[in-house]
């Protein structure tokens, strides 16, 4: 909530001017007083996380009519009327995180219902180091998507497009400094194999070619590698963070 950002960034701000400050680092507990008031924020583990996170957005005065895609678990919602008129638009998402077995079972996921993304690592003994990926992501939103050239909506290329995508790899994980959970290089390659599927919308012209339904495989290469430290508000407080992904994917259509 905005309030508890602001009392948060007052109390940081208060204690850097004590001599014996040090940034508290996310997870431990703080304490501290604000206008004589103790104030304590209690320790946490952070490897086990459930959020739900919620918003609105306004636009005034818009150039264009948008589509909100799910970025970071944005509810998808859809707006026709003309540019240069206001825009409220809502948000939200469930996050999950579990980091268990000092790393070596790790769920994450986003659910906001019309897309949600889940990645789930395990390390059994088998694998003798090796760990087992499974990723699963859908985008399942009924209705279609125009392009926009200088700000106006061309209707006749509206295009519904969807797509459930599964995957089965395997992966690398070591721990990196500063040695807290959510520090490691990981490296993955998996197989995810998915379905995507087209149709036109009500707006979309006669003659416009909808492309087919068709099976899609992708070999994805990850990479990812986090040294930060996290403060209070777990924004990085120092440190570097990484990452890569390589795909190759083919459509049987």
């Amino acid at each position: 909530m905005w309030w508890a950002g602001c009392l948060s960034s007052s109390l940081l701000l208060q204690a850097a001017y004590a001599d014996d400050y040090r940034t508290p680092r996310a997870g431990e507990e703080y304490r501290t007083e604000l206008l004589g008031i103790p104030v304590i924020a209690p320790a946490r583990n952070r490897g086990h996380v459930t959020a739900l996170d919620l918003g609105l957005q306004w636009i005034p005065d818009r150039p264009i009519s948008p589509l909100i895609l799910p970025l970071g678990g944005a509810l998808v919602v859809r707006d026709r009327n003309e540019a240069g008129s206001d825009l409220v638009l809502p948000f939200g998402a469930v996050f999950v995180w579990r980091n268990e077995d000092d790393g070596e079972r790790r769920f994450r996921g986003v659910f906001s219902g019309l897309y949600n993304d889940l990645r789930y690592n395990i390390m059994p003994e088998f694998l003798q180091g090796a760990e087992a990926v499974f990723p699963f992501e859908n985008f399942t939103v009924p209705f279609g998507r125009p392009e926009y050239v200088e700000g106006q909506r061309i209707e006749d290329v509206d295009l519904e497009w969807q797509y459930v995508r599964g995957g089965l790899g395997l992966g690398y994980r070591t721990p990196l400094a500063p040695w807290n959970q959510d520090n490691a290089l990981e490296i993955t390659l998996t197989y995810e194999p998915g379905f995507l599927w087209f149709d036109a919308s009500s707006d979309t012209a006669r003659d416009f070619i909808v492309p087919h339904d068709t099976y899609e495989g992708r070999a994805h290469l990850r990479l990812r590698a986090d040294a930060l430290e996290r403060n209070l508000l777990e924004l990085s407080h120092r440190g570097f963070s990484v990452g890569s992904d390589l795909v190759y994917g083919h459509r049987a259509n």
